[in-house]
């Protein structure tokens, strides 16, 4: 399977970047490639099987995909799957 890893160095406590990172319905104002969140869980308490719609352009191309977290370490890491196109997808966010 191929990888693509990214990662940046941010001037914040991880406390601060873990609140941004789990803030899906705010991504939409801290990052650019996404255009519109649509919250899908009847419970919107951030943790596995949390779930929501996502608008994006990428490469040119836009794209709107159900996305489902499926594995949390609090306060650390948490990774994101969605299923495009008969392929699994899936990305990790660390603070």
């Amino acid at each position: 399977m191929n990888a693509i890893a990214i990662s940046r160095d941010v001037n914040a406590s991880a406390d601060v970047v873990w609140e941004i990172l789990t803030d899906i319905e705010g991504s939409v104002d801290t990052i650019s490639a996404i255009e519109a969140v649509e919250i899908l869980s009847d419970d919107t308490t951030f943790g596995v099987g949390f779930t929501w719609r996502e608008t994006r352009t990428m490469f040119g191309r836009t794209a709107t995909e159900e996305m489902e977290i499926i594995e949390v370490t609090p306060g650390e890491a948490y990774a994101a799957g969605a299923d495009l196109d008969d392929i699994a997808a899936a990305a990790e966010a660390r603070a």
